[in-house]
């Protein structure tokens, strides 16, 4: 052990060390002491934490798959109501593979258990202090994904820099909290898989400088990466990404050798070792899918739960629904730093962006792309090492920066915090010019500060959130909406097909929603055309458009609900399509129905156009009058609603 140590800490600074050391206490202070606003340890699972813990207690405690008595108790249960498969069995769509990372923290626990709880209760598997014990193993996994992390960054940008990148993805992303607040999910584990396979390709890749054009990677490290990304997928099974340096380093060797006239089998042979090591981990999670749903290869959640063709990429990105920069503006940063990056290590960094655009098609093609209510954008876990190169990057650049201009450095250190206070008295001015700051009286600053920090904020704010810039501006040029709409807007969805309730039996009932033109909640799907309330309906003017969220991959059935104002003709043009048409009767009630074809409906925000024309008598007799009278009358009746209109409803078909 103690060589191993010296081994892992060999050519770091003692420094960095302790600063690696306090903030791992830190952190397992934090996990065994935090607790919930109930009084209740925070390190207790929860959520889908329960159906992990099912699989360990069951494979170790009971040695089998059969969760019924898991599901029975009252301390882990079935939360999500889960029920009976094809084959008998209990369903459990997650992963096996973090119950298999908790086995040796588990056998810890239980042991403690046993000899210091009531044996009736350690029977369960699911005390406190057996929680608390096998949980912590998520942290520690988690630490070393981030030391991973650091070991690749140090020989490219130094120790100092390394360590910076490595920490700050760590506390800056979606890592920390599955790691303290909630490690009874896979992310910790599955993060330290990933970082280890992107170390072990790192690590033994050959290098054409010293070996030539022959180099070739040894039989171990190519079963080492298999039995790593065999392990990673796992954990979640979308790590199946990190395969994609594997295939191609595979195919490229293998075109080298019939280039060169070598034997195939021979070049092929230590591939293929490291696919069968990759099946070999992966295997139970095959098994577990074989026992639990009579197939070897399964998607648990359904057939529809992957939407391949329309993947919500940029939402998994940019959206205030669990998107990842708004909820982690340092790893926008280092995803930045990674264009960097690309200059130092091409071969790498080529890597890096593959399995990052993958992992964001993957993410984005789940119909349950934002992760129900989680924290961030969690299924991002293997973006750690991405995510640190980046940053360590950018901090070594910065302190090249310091060494060589150092008046520039000073000049950026004195003057940030120059402008930022002259930008909060700018703003102050003018919340008094304004008469919003109190005059001649005591005031509470706090407040003043507060005020001109919102005005700041909102005037930023009007061009939208600055961490969704990228798909809030594509929003607005699509739709026409301001791009600040995009964060309230994207996200939450009409007839979301992905729900808890499609994993149980009863599926006979349809779903249904509607959109409320008169509700408060609703007036952020209204972009233009649309007045203020009246009574329970919302008028509209000459060409309304309003946007319509969507999470369904089938028919939709629609009725437009309202009351007319004028005689014409309602058009109903979806995506710039027409749709239905229906004429218009003055205070006559509007009942339009229309059904939209799976081709039809977008996945995501469809944009819904209200055309209401002239009466077909009135626009004849228009066009017989003076040019510049009929401008002014044609001005007046647009100017005018057409329609009162009281909600959309959407049933599924």
């Amino acid at each position: 052990m103690k060589r191993l140590l010296r081994r892992w800490t060999h050519g770091t600074p003692r420094a960095t060390l302790i600063v690696f050391a306090l903030l791992f206490v830190g952190g397992a202070l934090y996990l065994n002491l935090a607790h919930r606003p109930d009084g209740t340890p925070n390190l207790r699972i929860g959520a889908d934490g329960r159906y992990y813990w099912a699989y360990l207690t069951s494979l170790t405690l009971d040695r089998d798959l059969d969760l019924a008595n898991q599901y029975a108790n009252p301390e882990s249960g079935n939360y999500y109501g889960y029920v009976r498969t094809s084959t008998g069995h209990l369903a459990d769509p997650f992963t096996i593979g973090p119950a298999i990372s908790w086995m040796p923290w588990f056998a810890v626990a239980h042991t403690v258990s046993v000899l210091v709880e009531p044996p009736a209760e350690a029977a369960t598997g699911t005390t406190i202090l057996q929680q608390r014990i096998t949980l912590f193993g998520s942290y520690v996994y988690a630490t070393l994904a981030m030391l991973f992390a650091y070991a690749m960054a140090r020989g490219r940008v130094g120790d100092g820099a390394a360590a910076f990148g490595a920490i700050a993805a760590m506390v800056g992303g979606p890592l920390l909290h599955y790691s303290v607040n909630q490690p009874y999910y896979a992310h910790a584990s599955s993060a330290c898989c990933v970082a280890a396979l992107l170390w072990a390709w790192d690590r033994g890749r050959p290098d054409p400088a010293d070996a030539g054009a022959g180099a070739r990677r040894s039989l171990r490290s190519w079963m080492l990466l298999g039995g790593l990304l065999g392990l990673a997928m796992l954990m979640r099974t979308p790590n199946l990404v990190f395969a994609a340096p594997l295939v191609a380093e595979a195919v490229a060797l293998l075109w080298r050798a019939r280039r060169s006239g070598r034997a195939l089998v021979a070049a092929a042979l230590p591939p293929l070792a490291g696919a069968a090591t990759a099946l070999v981990a992966f295997a139970p999670q095959i098994i577990a899918w074989k026992v639990i749903y009579g197939s070897f290869i399964a998607v648990p959640q359904g057939e529809g739960y992957m939407r391949w063709a329309e993947p919500a990429w940029s939402d998994t990105l940019f959206s205030s629904r669990n998107g990842l920069f708004p909820y982690a503006p340092l790893w926008a940063l280092g995803v930045l730093g990674l264009v960097a990056f690309t200059r130092r290590d091409r071969r790498l960094a080529a890597v890096l962006w593959t399995t990052f655009i993958l992992t964001a098609y993957l993410n984005g093609a789940s119909s349950d792309w934002s992760g129900g209510g989680a924290f961030g954008g969690r299924r991002y876990d293997g973006m750690l090492v991405h995510v640190a190169l980046g940053l360590a990057t950018i901090a070594q650049a910065v302190m090249v920066l310091c060494e060589r201009r150092p008046r520039v450095a000073a000049g950026i250190v004195v003057g940030a915090p120059a402008l930022a206070l002259v930008t909060c008295n700018v703003f102050m001015m003018n919340e008094f010019a304004q008469n919003r700051l109190a005059h001649s009286e005591t005031k509470n600053m706090l407040v003043a500060y507060n005020a001109a920090l919102v005005d700041a904020g909102q005037r930023l704010w009007g061009l939208g959130n600055p961490l969704s810039w990228p798909a809030a501006w594509a929003f607005a040029w699509r739709t026409g909406a301001p791009p600040r709409i995009y964060d309230e807007v994207v996200g939450s969805s009409f007839l979301t097909e992905f729900k808890l309730e499609q994993f149980r039996a009863d599926t006979s009932s349809k779903r249904h929603d509607e959109l409320v033109f008169g509700a408060r909640g609703h007036a952020r799907y209204l972009v233009t055309g649309f007045d203020d309330v009246v009574g329970k309906e919302r008028p509209a003017r000459g060409r309304a458009r309003f946007l319509v969220p969507l999470e369904h991959p089938g028919a939709v059935a629609f009725r437009l609900l309202g009351t007319a104002l004028t005689e014409g003709q309602l058009t109903v043009r979806w995506e710039g399509e027409p749709v239905a048409s229906a004429p218009l009767h003055a205070n006559q009630p509007i009942d339009l129905a229309f059904t939209l074809t799976p081709a039809q409906v977008r996945r995501g925000i469809n944009v819904v156009d209200l055309e209401h024309q002239l009466e077909h008598q009135l626009e004849h007799q228009l066009e017989h009058q003076l040019e510049n009278q009929l401008e002014h009358q044609l001005e007046n009746l647009g100017g005018a609603p057409a329609a009162r209109y009281a909600k959309l409803v959407m049933d599924e078909r």
